[in-house]
């Protein structure tokens, strides 16, 4: 099913991923072992697609700046998209989260994004990563557990 490709690769997609990411995932979801190194994967037995990943950027952006990159890929997608809301990581890192809808194959799908900008060090080689947090299923299992994901969103570490 197309809405559960979690299309946020689209920009993102040409940089490394980071580190071993954790959250603590509501009931129903099994995790997945990735492929890619530090990615968090789990599904849900109807077909709900959780991600968690990390890219490398360089310093000097914003988290505005990465807010507004998701929202229009989304609506350039096609998705209707909501105003989002702030949230925050299991770090105390200040995000912006997205929900949207679309229909794939046919299929009314819910879409859940947050986005996190975690700082590099001092280093000057060092590098800014954007983490980026998906959950995608079918309508009526995403109206189900999009709460749950959007709360598990602060523990993510």
């Amino acid at each position: 099913m197309r809405c559960l490709a979690l299309p946020l690769a689209f920009a993102l997609a040409f940089v490394f991923g980071a580190c071993s990411l954790q959250m603590d995932l509501p009931p129903g979801f099994l995790r997945k072992r990735s492929e890619e190194s530090g990615d968090l994967r789990a599904v849900t037995a109807t077909g709900g697609r959780l991600r968690v990943r990390d890219f490398a950027v360089e310093s000097h952006s914003t988290i505005a700046f990465w807010a507004d990159t998701v929202r229009d890929e989304f609506v350039g997608r096609g998705y209707r998209l909501d105003d989002g809301i702030d949230v925050t990581d299991g770090a105390g890192r200040q995000g912006h989260a997205f929900r949207a809808q679309t229909v794939a194959d046919g299929e009314p799908c819910g879409y859940f994004v947050a986005v996190f900008l975690v700082p590099g060090s001092w280093l000057p080689w060092s590098w800014d990563h954007v983490r980026v947090v998906e959950f995608a299923a079918k309508t009526a299992e995403f109206d189900q557990l999009g709460a749950a994901i959007q709360a598990a969103v602060a523990t993510l570490r």
